[in-house]
């Protein structure tokens, strides 16, 4: 959306608790969001009457739960343990680390990182990646990135 107004002054009208502040931001944003809902289609993703994403209606959801079982499965049949992770209302990530560490040149040694990261409101692609954990410090050295699904399809078209 696009508009002339300020961005810092229409947060504060967001922010104005009282009734006239969304009813200003409302008026002066209103005209802006018909203009732009009338050329386009969207999508919005929601849970429990809260939106938590608002995308193109050419958005294809990846599904996290199947995606982290088989993620989870396959790790663990490699051996690798839970080292990290964490869970938003809006993103799932899960770092796992092989047990298993290596001595590529005297003095500094490695360990093999897995990481799986997806939204199913938007905010991010499906990806999973394997890093190089170097264990004299706390850096991580990417090593490269296995797969990278962005959340595109065909566009959707009403019934």
């Amino acid at each position: 959306m696009t508009t002339d107004m300020p961005v810092t002054f229409l947060d504060s009208l967001q922010a104005v608790a009282e009734p006239w502040g969304l009813n200003c931001w409302l008026t002066i944003c209103k005209p802006s969001f018909n203009r732009r809902f009338q050329k386009n289609r969207y999508l919005l993703r929601s849970l429990h009457q809260e939106v938590r994403g608002f995308l193109s209606n050419s958005y294809r959801r990846i599904d996290s739960r199947p995606v982290v079982e088989a993620f989870v499965t396959a790790v663990q049949e490699k051996g690798a343990l839970p080292y990290e992770g964490y869970v938003t209302d809006t993103k799932i990530a899960i770092q796992a680390i092989m047990p298993d560490v290596y001595e590529p040149v005297p003095g500094e040694v490695v360990a093999y990182e897995l990481s799986l990261e997806n939204s199913d409101f938007g905010n991010g692609a499906l990806s999973v990646r394997a890093h190089l954990l170097r264990i004299w410090c706390t850096n991580l050295a990417v090593t490269q990135e296995e797969m990278r699904q962005v959340h595109l399809g065909s566009v959707r078209t009403s019934p």
